[in-house]
């Protein structure tokens, strides 16, 4: 064995830099992180090489951080999906990348009833330089109706698709009091949308629903997605639709 590889300390953490956004230049934050950082300069202090290999929701990565190697790897952890302490929706909240949309609306239908749309739609520019991560979708369907008449309700997502009329939609950040602006440009609109390629139907009743995908559905730059909340009548009634939308940008 070489006098380098003696030298070396490993290191072994679920947590370090920030694997959870992929922003790997930074520590994650808290005590253990911290621990490991003081660590690394006592074992550099005493002129030994220290290497940290840490658990990442994301995959593979070999930086150096302020001189010490530290990485991820199959050789580290065999799963597909290592574990982890927290989820990469908290990561996303401390880094200040988390964001939140919604919209609503509602209609009095006549007699013949009729259907009412709120969709939403998330457009990640060209070179924003980020990838948009789907956390969840939310929101419901309220109904004032006869027992005569008949309701149906779906949630259809698509990947692409142009709004009416469209209006823009605020996207707050979940990290709280935070001046970081998503990059992402959220409209909303009272009319169902056109074009675009249908991938997900969900139906759905009127009562509050959510689906949690925690980064299952990637908006990839110059790409847009649009979730449609649309419910309908068979006669008069007043309906009303409600969608929301919480993702992360790493």
């Amino acid at each position: 064995m070489s006098k380098a590889a003696t030298d070396n300390v490993t290191i072994l953490t679920h947590s370090y830099l920030d694997g959870y956004t992929q922003n790997t230049s930074r520590p994650f934050g808290g005590g253990l992180e911290r621990y490991v950082h003081a660590l690394c300069q006592v074992i550099s202090g005493m002129g030994l090489r220290p290497v940290v290999h840490q658990l990442s929701y994301f995959g593979a990565f070999d930086t150096v951080y302020e001189g010490v190697r530290v990485l991820y790897g199959k050789a580290v952890n065999g799963y597909e999906e290592p574990g982890s302490i927290s989820p990469p929706l908290t990561g996303a909240a401390r880094s200040e990348s988390h964001f939140f949309s919604e919209a609503s609306t509602s209609a009095s239908l006549g007699i013949l009833g009729g259907t009412v749309n709120i969709p939403i739609s998330l457009n990640n520019p060209s070179a924003s330089g980020k990838k948009l991560l789907l956390s969840s979708i939310g929101g419901t369907i309220d109904v004032s109706l006869s027992l005569l008449s008949n309701f149906s309700g779906q949630v259809n997502i698509y990947s692409g698709g142009t709004l009416t009329a469209p209006s823009t939609v605020t996207a707050s950040n979940l990290y709280v009091a935070s001046a970081v602006s998503s990059v992402t440009e959220v409209t909303s609109s009272t009319s169902a949308p056109t074009g675009g390629t249908a991938f997900m139907t969900y139906p759905v009743f009127p009562q509050p629903f959510r689906f949690t995908y925690t980064g299952g559905i990637a908006v990839p730059e110059g790409e847009s997605l649009v979730i449609n909340v649309v419910g309908s009548l068979s006669l008069l009634g007043l309906i009303g639709t409600e969608v929301n939308i919480s993702w992360w940008e790493a």
